[in-house]
Formats: structure tokens, sequence, C-alpha cells
């Protein structure tokens, strides 16, 4: 008994379920046989993964592609940069000291240059490439990894080129954000767009909180990060249910910022040393129209990965590592909340998840596909927020 006598039932079923590591069974299959390769057709594309604009541009290039209007694609999982060279601070010099040579510096910025440079070029290719993406899978996609490295400086679309249509059946959305100031163009998506959004798991390199004092006609005001505006905006749309906040960083006064943003109340018996008082009256508190039934998990970086080796150009890490005293004042608000939850039935329920290494490439990757083996909302719920943490 050859493979295709089996009913066509059966074989759905054993492509469907093979057809979810990326791209590779399927294109394997295809090439096997001509009846394979016809049985395999409405899953080859299931699930896509792509890394590098290279990787992006060939798959868009490919003939199988350009002629189909629709890929029928499941999951995806977008990166700027290929896994060897996924990393922020990739091909940049590091940091130098003040107390260097003037030709040391010199030549510290001449790198930096040439390798933004080089950025600047590979982001507009991939930008260039996912333009084309949305048009082959809005209508049939069901979860998005998104995970950015290229830290160039341009005010690239990238994620404006993926978020300007409508994803009807898009539920579970993964978002890395490089060291970049181009994620300030986040809010530029309709909320619409993505009505069927349940879970999203959100980190960035940089911090959630990007104040600075200004002074406006002689008055001092301060500005949120446009991270925590498109952080607001996910909140509005009514499916949400789950967020995950990971590799959470932030400079002195994070952990009030954050105390404030999620609703919090500030613990009264602590030794954090409170920040200037402009600082927590810039922290926006996010509305949350459908709150009782929202659940947000809260893990803080702990200083190790990638992004803690200091480079020429880029902000030293340490400013960026929230201190054990901030740990400790968040930990505190969050469980002085999860004791008194009865006293706030329209609250939110946060989750401390504690702190943890910066997510490199592979845990993304191993995100995404263990996420296209579960179909249960419960169970996806629990892969950003752990049971045990109830």
């Amino acid at each position: 008994m050859q493979l295709v006598d089996l009913p066509v039932y059966i074989l759905s079923d054993i492509f469907k379920s093979a057809c979810t590591d990326g791209g590779a069974t399927g294109a394997a299959l295809s090439c096997t046989s001509r009846d394979i390769a016809k049985f395999t057709e409405p899953y080859r594309y299931h699930s896509v993964a792509l890394s590098g604009f290279v990787q992006l541009t060939a798959f868009l290039d490919s003939a199988d592609v350009e002629r189909r209007a629709e890929l029928q694609m499941h999951h995806l999982f977008l990166c700027d940069r290929e896994k060897e060279r996924a990393s922020d601070r990739s091909g940049y010099p590091a940091a130098v000291g003040q107390e260097a040579e003037a030709s040391v510096r010199r030549r510290a910025e001449r790198q930096y240059a040439t390798r933004a440079e080089e950025d600047e070029k590979e982001a507009m290719a991939f930008e260039y490439g996912l333009c084309d993406i949305p048009e082959k899978c809005c209508k049939s996609l069901r979860t998005l990894s998104l995970v950015l490295f290229n830290p160039t400086e341009s005010k690239s679309s990238t994620i404006a080129c993926l978020l300007d249509r409508s994803y009807p059946r898009l539920t579970d959305v993964s978002l890395r954000l490089s060291d970049t100031t181009q994620s300030l163009l986040l809010a530029e998506f309709e909320m619409e767009y993505l009505s069927a959004l349940e879970r999203l798991h959100f980190a960035s390199a940089a911090s959630l909180m990007d104040i600075a004092p200004d002074f406006d006609d002689g008055q001092l005001v301060c500005r949120e990060t446009r991270l925590v505006n498109f952080l607001e905006m996910i909140c509005q749309i009514a499916a949400i249910k789950c967020i995950r906040l990971s590799d959470v960083k932030g400079r002195e006064g994070i952990a009030a910022y954050l105390v404030k943003m999620l609703h919090l109340e500030f613990p009264s018996d602590t030794d954090y040393q409170m920040p200037e008082a402009y600082l927590v009256d810039a922290a926006p508190v996010i509305h949350l129209p459908f709150p009782s039934r929202l659940r947000i998990g809260l893990q803080t970086w702990n200083g190790v990965g990638l992004t803690a080796h200091d480079a020429y150009g880029f902000r030293p890490f340490k400013m960026r590592k929230i201190t054990e005293e901030g740990r400790q004042f968040l930990a505190s608000a969050i469980e002085r909340r999860r004791m008194e939850h009865a006293l706030h039935p329209n609250e939110p329920r946060i989750y401390d998840l504690g702190t943890a290494n910066e997510r490199s490439y592979d845990y993304w990757m191993k995100e995404w596909l263990e996420r296209q083996q579960e179909d249960s909302a419960t169970l996806r719920e629990m892969m950003l927020i752990p049971e045990d943490e109830e």
C-alpha cells in the first residue's frame, strides 16, 4: 500500500501536523513526488520562518510564492537578522572610555558609522520585502512572531508595513523590538486591524520608560515613551486577555513608573528611593476598558544577555537594569494587589514573573514552534504566564 492510497482525511491530518516547523518539511515533501506535492500544496505554507532580508527576498521571489495570491499561511516568524547575527550589537565596536586616546575614539566612530550604514541598507531591504507579506497571509494568519535586532536609527516603518491591513484570525503575537528609536513608529496602526488578538508577548531592548524633562513656554513637561502608548492601544482591543512584558528595562524610577502605569498602589514599607516628582507625574495610567478579564505578566531583565555588552554609540546597559531595590518595590506592589484582589475586582490580575536573561533568537523561535502545537487558548496563555504563578 502506497502513501497516496491512504484516505484523504488521514493524509490531510498527516501533512497538516508535519508542516509546522517553519517551512522545511513542506518544502521537502513538495519535492518527493507529484502526488505528494499535490496533497501537501494546501499545507505547504502553513508555517513559515524567515530570518534576514536575504531569506525574505528569496522566499517572495520564488516562482510558487509569486504565482499565489494567497498562501494560506497560519504561523509566521520574521526576524530582521540571520540567527548568527541576531544581536543589537552585532558588528559594532566596543565601548570607548573617556580616558581613551583620540585616535581610538576616531577609529570607533568610523567603525560605528560603517556598521550603521550597512544596517540602514539591510533595514530598508527587509522593510521593502515585508511590505509584500500582508497581502499573502492577512486573511489566514493565526500567530505571528516579529523579532527585530537591527538597531538602525532610520525612521523605518517596519511594523507599520506589516500592520497596514486587517488580520481577522490573528490571535497570538510576539513582538521583540531592537535598541533603536524606530520604535517611535509603533503606534502607527489601526486597532481594528488586530481585532481578534487575544495574547501578546512584548519585549524591547530599549527602556519601557523614556522620559526626559523638557520645557514648553517655560513650563516643565515630560512625555512618556511611545512604547507605552502602543501597549495602551493593545489594551483597547476587546479580545485581548493576556499580555506578557519580558526583558523589562528602565533607568532610575522605572519601578515607580510601572507601578503607576499598571494601576498598582505604592508600597508604604520600603527602602526604595522614590524618583523625582516629575517622573512619577509623567507616568501614564493605562486605560483598560476590560480590566477584569485581563492578565498581565511582568518579567524584568537581570542584566545578562547580548545587550549587556557595552558598545560604542549605545547607552550603557547599567542604565537599563532595574536595581534590586526597584525590583523589590515592584514585587511588593504586585504581591499586595494579589493578596487584595477581592477588593479590586475591576482591576487586571498582575503577575510578577521574576527576572531573567535577555531573550535570544533561539528563545523566540522555540516559543513560536511550541505555540503551533497548542490550539487551546488556555494552554497558550499558560505559555506566557505559567499556572504556578496563579
